[in-house]
């Protein structure tokens, strides 16, 4: 599904490393408004979060310190 959401980023220290926190945030149209209802959205787009997620992980403990 095609949107043009503003993609924000909150890092956080936590103990030894860092909190991040990945939020999407635009306007939703009445389908995704339907949607929500019947669909719980996090569930269904949390794992291309998570894979996201995991992807930085990985490019940043690669960069040197």
């Amino acid at each position: 599904m095609r949107s043009e959401n503003t993609a924000e980023f909150t890092l956080e220290p936590d103990g030894a490393g860092t909190r991040v926190t990945w939020t999407m945030i635009g306007p939703k149209s009445l389908l995704m408004k339907v949607m929500g209802v019947f669909v719980n959205m996090d569930k269904m787009i949390g794992q291309a979060f998570d894979e996201g997620l995991g992807k930085l992980k990985e490019l940043v403990e690669k960069e040197p310190k």
